[in-house]
């Protein structure tokens, strides 16, 4: 069965795709062809983020499209369904990056229409509640069962040979939504702890995070990071007064291993999260080792009031945008205000500061180098209590100044504190990758994105741009394009991919990414790109490899300047 051809619902309407047409309580629309693909296309993927890029390319093939194409036709099938944007039935916007279907889509077959035939010892009525009770149980089960597996793609990942474990987004169960930020902070901090423990496998923040607010099926979701092993919690926090849940599960079973409920105060809260993570090893029969066990007895002792403006800066951080990151910086500093040795927010504002200046969003700082400047300062006094984030963060700025062993030895002993930080394996990867050594940077970039699943883009960029530099142009191409459907505003992804169409000799293709590079420029407020926008802004050790990416720009029609 595809949905292109056969009949399906969406909630209570039917649509039968071949009629063009749309129908439910006895009221029926006719939609125009383009609509009716861009909505088959949407049910196919139920649940699953599809970017405008990806509409464009399989809806108007071939075609020029203008911005409003996708975002009219989104409009006209709202309208069609009695939608809203606002508080969405059927499909959701995700801000600057595409759509879901959040309606629940099933086949229409139609042997689900007939009834079956009444026997002679079988009164009819009785005949009819019997039918609409195997229905569901039977026919439907089986029905869905068949349409999920046949539209969902094969997530399931192998499970690595140590234990392995995912922390779900802890829930908020009090009735203040301003502590969201708080929470979010308390379950990040315990995936800090247990990735630090060198016998597990830790999925990384990121991936975890993609499923906040949504009901998790534990089988699913461990099947869809890799793991084994689930934890779930939930926090209530009222004043000073802390009360924390959590639960262990077995991602193959379903079935609950621990459990525990802590009520503690504020300032005792960092010797609950060690205690936490002592019973989580236990029950996966870890054995800490002598470095580990005093980690946890030696964390960094931090005022409850300086953490608590550290966690509100850090919700800020992520949610990445130049406004967020100006809050970011006012909580960091009032968390050193209060504790001048809160290393962390060091380490928060020299983030900030660096990704602020990649963006050249660090032109708000007065000068062109403030933002690097600031960076610099802030990690030298973050290294008082160095993290695996701090060294990561410092390879990046080493790899800019083209002090490329510096930089891989930054990266190397980020891993060495956390075999479980992703970033570290990001960060190796850039840097291997811009030192003229491709294939480790493609290791070392698959590494990190299996413990990242859900956050991959970056992680194609470097495995695309180590298969641009081998001469591997059609792999660089795979790579790059899902890189961008994953996140259509990574730039250095679209130049590169650009490259490599260039080579391949795909103006069409060329033109396209071309566009939607400049599309994305505009939109931060750059100009067009030119060639001579990254001529000294990519820092790689071995001329050729640089002169390589510029020749392939020309072969794309990239002007110069």
């Amino acid at each position: 069965m595809t949905l292109n051809s056969r009949s399906f619902f969406i909630n209570e309407w039917q649509v039968d795709p071949g009629a063009l047409r749309i129908a439910s309580g006895g009221k029926e629309l006719r939609l125009e062809p383009r609509v009716m693909r861009v909505l088959v296309y949407l049910a196919e993927r139920p649940r699953e983020v599809v970017s405008r890029q990806e509409l464009e390319d399989h809806v108007w093939t071939g075609m020029v499209v203008g911005y409003d194409a996708v975002t009219n036709t989104i409009t006209k099938l709202r309208k069609a369904f009695g939608d809203s944007s606002s508080e969405p039935r059927f499909i959701e916007t995700i801000p600057k990056t595409g759509y879901r279907m959040i309606a629940t889509v099933t086949p229409a077959e139609d042997d689900l229409r007939e009834p079956p035939r009444e026997t002679p010892s079988m009164p009819a009525q009785h005949s009819r509640s019997r039918w609409w009770m195997a229905v569901p149980i039977v026919v439907v089960g089986l029905a869905l069962t068949a349409f999920w597996w046949q539209f969902q793609p094969a997530t399931r990942l192998p499970l690595p040979d140590e234990p392995s474990i995912a922390v779900m987004p802890f829930i908020n169960t009090g009735n203040d939504p301003r502590q969201n930020y708080f929470i979010d902070g308390i379950t990040e901090d315990l995936i800090t702890d247990l990735s630090n423990v060198s016998g597990l496998f830790v999925i990384a923040r990121n991936s975890s995070f993609a499923y906040k607010g949504k009901a998790v099926d534990v089988t699913q979701v461990a099947g869809e990071l890799g793991v084994r092993f689930i934890l779930q919690g939930s926090l209530r926090r009222d004043n000073e007064q802390v009360r924390i849940n959590v639960r262990l599960m077995d991602g193959i079973t379903g079935r609950n291993l621990w459990a525990e409920r802590y009520d503690t105060e504020l300032d005792d809260l960092f010797a609950v999260q060690d205690e936490v993570t002592r019973q989580i090893t236990s029950a996966l029969s870890v054995r800490l080792t002598q470095a580990e066990r005093q980690h946890l007895t030696q964390r960094e002792t931090l005022d409850p009031d300086s953490y608590d403006e550290f966690l509100k800066g850090w919700e800020r951080y992520w949610r990445f945008s130049r406004d967020d990151f100006a809050v970011a910086e006012q909580h960091f500093k009032k968390a050193l205000s209060i504790d001048p040795s809160n290393s962390r927010a060091h380490a928060g504002l020299a983030l900030i500061y660096w990704q602020a200046w990649r963006q050249k969003w660090h032109e708000n700082f007065g000068n062109p180098h403030a933002g690097w400047t600031r960076a610099r300062r802030e990690l030298k006094l973050a290294m008082s209590n160095p993290t695996p984030l701090a060294h990561s963060t410092r390879s990046s700025m080493l790899l800019i100044n083209r002090r490329y062993d510096e930089a891989i030895a930054e990266a190397e002993k980020a891993i060495q504190l956390n075999q479980n930080h992703a970033g570290g394996y990001l960060a190796l990867a850039d840097a291997l990758s811009y030192s003229g050594r491709p294939e480790g940077a493609i290791e070392m970039a698959r590494k990190g994105m299996r413990l990242d699943p859900n956050f991959v883009a970056p992680y194609l960029l470097v495995i695309g741009r180590a298969q641009f530099d081998m001469g591997l142009y059609e792999d660089a191409v795979e790579s790059l394009e899902r890189a961008v459907v994953v996140n259509p505003h990574e730039r250095d992804a679209h130049i590169v991919l650009l490259a490599a169409y260039g080579y391949l000799g795909e103006s069409d293709q060329a033109g396209r990414v071309l566009a939607a590079l400049n599309e994305e420029h505009e939109a931060q407020a750059l100009r067009p790109f030119t060639m001579d926008w990254l001529t000294n802004r990519w820092p790689y050790r071995r001329h050729v490899d640089r002169d390589h990416l510029l020749a392939g720009l020309d072969k794309a029609g990239v002007p110069p300047w």
